[in-house]
C-alpha cells in the first residue's frame, strides 16, 4: 500500500510580513534619498542670493541686504521683509517682492506723490491720503503749496498720516483751483507777473484764505478769502473776475474777500 504524502504547510502571513516590511524599507529609502537630495539642493550655493542678485526700482538701505545676502531663496521669508520694508519707507505706498529662481530677489516700490506741504516745526511734503512723504526740512519746498493749520503737531514723522478735516478741505481747494485752470488762466493776462498757489490757511473752521504768489516779486501776492461751503462757486467767480475787471490791477491788489454778498477788493497804497 503506497505511502500518503503529506502536504507542506506555507506560511502565508509569513511571506506577506516579509515583503511588506521590505516595500517599506524601499520606500523609505527612497524617501530619504530625495530629502537628502533636496536638502543638498537647498544648501547649494546655486540657490543663494548675493548682493548682485538683488533687482529694485529704487534705492534700498544696506541692512535689507544683509537681511538676504548668503540665504537660500527657498529659506526668505517675503512676508517678514514686506514688514521691514514697510516700517522703514513709510514714504511708499506700494511695495512688492518676489523670489525669481534660482537666486534672485526682486523689489518693487511705488512712490507717494507729494501734491502739497505742510508747515508744523518744519516742512513737511504729503501725498494726497495725508501721509507724511518726507523729512522735515527748515525751509518750504518750492513747487508745492503750503498748508498752514494751528492743529499739526509741532514734531512729525515720515510716514505719520496727519488727513483730518482741515487737510481735506485744502486738497479739495487744490484740486478745484487745479480744474478751474484758474493760475493758467490769470498767468495768461501778464507774463510780468506769474502767480501760483501758496499758502492755504485752514485754522478757521468756517473760512479758507489762500495766496497767489507772484514768482517774479515774492512781495506782490494776493490773498483770497473764501467760505468753506461754496469753494468751488467762488474760484469760478474769483477766475471770471480777474478776467474781466481785475487783469489790469493784479500787481496793486491786495486782497479779494468772496465772504460776503458783495466782493470786496483791497489794494495797494
Amino acid at each position: 500500500m503506497a505511502r500518503r504524502r503529506k502536504n507542506k504547510k506555507i506560511n502565508i502571513f509569513k511571506i506577506f510580513t516579509n515583503k511588506f516590511f521590505i516595500w517599506i524599507f524601499a520606500i523609505f529609502l527612497i524617501i530619504g534619498i530625495f530629502l537628502l537630495g533636496g536638502y543638498q539642493i537647498y544648501r547649494a550655493d546655486f540657490f543663494k542670493v548675493s548682493e548682485r542678485n538683488l533687482q529694485s526700482n529704487l534705492d534700498i538701505n544696506r541692512n535689507f541686504m544683509n537681511k538676504i545676502k548668503g540665504k537660500s531663496v527657498f529659506n526668505i521669508n517675503l512676508d517678514k521683509l514686506h514688514t521691514y520694508l514697510i516700517q522703514q519707507y513709510p514714504e511708499y505706498k506700494e511695495i512688492k517682492i518676489i523670489k525669481k529662481f534660482p537666486n534672485f530677489i526682486k523689489v518693487e516700490m511705488k512712490e507717494r506723490k507729494p501734491i502739497a506741504q505742510i508747515r508744523a516745526k518744519n516742512f513737511y511734503l504729503i501725498d494726497k491720503n495725508g501721509v507724511i512723504v518726507s523729512r522735515g526740512e527748515n525751509n518750504p519746498f518750492e513747487s508745492f503749496p503750503v498748508i498752514n493749520d494751528l492743529s499739526f503737531d509741532q514734531y512729525l514723522a515720515k510716514g505719520r498720516n496727519i488727513y483730518n478735516e482741515n487737510v481735506r478741505a485744502a486738497f479739495r481747494l487744490i484740486d478745484i483751483i487745479k480744474g478751474e485752470n484758474l493760475l493758467e488762466a490769470i498767468n495768461s493776462l501778464d507774463t510780468d507777473y506769474q502767480f501760483k498757489l501758496g499758502g492755504i490757511n485752514v485754522s478757521s473752521p468756517e473760512t479758507i484764505y489762500f495766496y497767489l504768489k507772484n514768482k517774479k516779486y515774492y512781495q506782490r501776492r494776493i490773498k483770497v478769502i473764501l467760505n468753506r461751503q461754496d469753494l468751488q462757486e467762488k474760484v469760478s467767480l474769483l477766475k471770471r473776475l480777474v478776467k474781466q475787471k481785475l487783469k489790469d490791477k493784479l500787481s496793486l491788489i491786495r486782497y479779494i474777500d468772496f465772504r460776503f454778498q458783495k466782493v470786496a477788493v483791497g489794494f495797494k497804497r
